[in-house]
């Protein structure tokens, strides 16, 4: 029994509970709990005995119950001082202790307690140099305590967002992000809290204001890449990982889909920058379990199906409003992205067909067929404008003036979002995907015409980058030991005869028999 150690907290237990206005009261309690602190980060063997004592925990618990109940509220500034500097001492302690022990400051509880104590504080929240060392150190503690299980009760939701919060209220300490992230990563990977947090207007402060926009956005490398600015082997830095974590806890969570449709509504802004992070995490983590890609495309499919019918109406309605397009144009290149990065897992897939992406695809294939320009940069005529062709889908050249300036910026020679760029290719690479070695999608693909479609994409567009390689791909697999398909092709080919290259590029050649007919067939030799 560390008998010294015991009664120097019960020396600092009494002090907590009688709130003495003495300074050199506080001051006197300092000495002997610093040696206990600094011992314990010292020497493992020492740690490991006080970490054992139920005795020690039992009082580390009492000093933040009392603390809870006598906040330093009514105590003049210098006595207040003292009693934050030691109670950090305590906090200290414990978080030295919990390396080798969690069993008893979990079933103590000891973590809610230190946050209450904390909390207690804020009718006085100073933000002066203590008060952060104190909330620092707390942190600490409480990483060190849920690195390998998080304990935690739904109705201390409140508690622990209160807690968090913190520092949202404008203190930008860096000292603070490693272990604030940190604790978030602890948190965020129980799927109990995940649940109640996100339904707390609190988290919005939290993971948006702080978490994202303070610490991430100007403190690490991430907006870098967010914006493709930063080089591609560019290595994250420890606090980086540690924020993408978080939000990989969250965006594999299912409460991710009602909160993401509630974001869109309250704050479309934030809804983007959280779908941005999202696509950050598709595109560069290479490794994910089943349950974590039926996760990502619950919410991502959701977002799938209400663009469709959004770019649908916003045709139809048949006004150009680049404010509207800009957010749809935004919202898709990112859902589409991570569908055509995550498409290469047969989880993906199947999960699409059996709820009827491959049709809601196609669908949305026809209304961009339908409605974009297509966009071919001639030359530069200046050092800020170029000359363009531009046709419809069928190819046909567009003379409405008003039609090309509401889709084109002439003068920058830039493309406005009303004319979606770039997403027509996302779509038919999320399409070659689903059909590869898939004889049933390849069908349905012929069965909604979106045969027609593809095929008539194998074609240079700058409004969309690399799509006749794509969809020379996607043919390629849509022919793939289909007759039918070959059948259809062909005779589309023999009335048109402008994608003999395509097919070539595919590995086909049109062929006409002794009886008249058009066929497809591998060349020969």
């Amino acid at each position: 029994m560390p008998e010294l150690e015991i009664s120097a907290l019960q020396d600092v237990e009494s002090l907590f509970k009688t709130s003495s206005d003495e300074t050199k009261a506080w001051e006197a309690a300092i000495p002997g709990l610093n040696s206990i602190v600094i011992k314990s980060s010292q020497n493992d063997t020492y740690r490991r005995s006080l970490s054992g004592s139920e005795g020690i925990w039992r009082l580390i618990s009492s000093c933040f119950d009392i603390a809870y109940v006598k906040p330093s509220h009514d105590q003049p500034p210098v006595v207040r001082y003292w009693y934050l500097r030691l109670l950090r001492g305590v906090v200290l302690l414990a978080r030295n202790l919990c390396i080798d022990s969690q069993d008893f400051p979990q079933r103590l509880m000891i973590q809610d307690k230190a946050m209450k104590a904390f909390n207690s504080l804020g009718a006085t929240f100073a933000f002066d140099e203590i008060e952060v060392a104190l909330y620092k150190t707390i942190l600490e503690f409480i990483s060190n305590l849920t690195m390998k299980a998080v304990l935690y009760e739904p109705k201390n939701s409140n508690l622990v967002a209160q807690f968090l919060c913190y520092p949202t209220k404008g203190l930008e300490d860096e000292n603070l992000f490693a272990p604030y992230a940190l604790l978030l990563r602890n948190l965020t990977g129980h799927t109990d809290f995940v649940f109640d947090f996100l339904k707390l207007k609190e988290s919005s402060n939290v993971l948006y204001d702080f978490l994202l926009k303070t610490i991430a956005y100007r403190y690490t490398e991430i907006p870098a890449i967010l914006r493709g600015t930063s080089q591609d082997d560019v290595e994250l830095s420890t606090l980086s990982s540690i924020i993408l974590s978080v939000f990989r806890n969250i965006c594999c969570h299912e409460s991710f889909s009602p909160f993401l449709s509630e974001l869109e509504v309250s704050n479309p802004k934030a809804f983007l920058e959280y779908l941005a992070m999202a696509q950050l995490l598709a595109t560069s983590i290479e490794s994910w379990n089943k349950f974590e890609l039926t996760t990502i495309m619950s919410w991502c499919f959701v977002q799938l199906k209400s663009m469709c019918e959004e770019v649908k109406t916003y045709f139809e309605r048949n006004v150009e409003d680049e404010s509207r397009a800009k957010f749809l144009h935004d919202k898709m290149l990112v859902v589409l992205d991570i569908l055509a990065t995550l498409a290469k897992f047969e989880h993906v897939r199947k999960f699409l067909l059996s709820y009827n992406g491959l049709e809601l695809l196609v669908s949305l294939l026809h209304v961009f067929q339908t409605n974009l320009l297509r966009v071919n940069v001639l030359k530069q005529t200046t050092k800020n404008s170029s000359s363009f062709k531009i046709t419809n889908g069928r190819g046909e050249k567009v003379w409405d003036e008003a039609l090309i300036q509401s889709r084109l910026d002439l003068t920058n020679g830039a493309i406005k979002p009303t004319n979606f760029p770039e997403c027509k290719s996302l779509v038919i690479e999320v399409l070659g995907f689903l059909v590869y070695s898939n004889k049933q999608a390849q069908d349905m693909v012929r069965d909604l015409q979106g045969l027609e479609a593809v095929l008539s994409n194998c074609v240079i567009d700058d409004n969309d980058p690399f799509i006749k390689e794509r969809s020379i791909m996607c043919i390629k697999h849509l022919l793939q030991d289909n007759d039918e398909n070959q059948k259809i092709v062909a005779q589309l080919e023999s009335k048109t005869a402008v994608q003999d290259e395509a097919l070539s590029s595919a590995g086909y050649q049109i062929n006409v028999g002794d009886d008249g007919k058009v066929q497809l067939a591998r060349p020969q030799g």
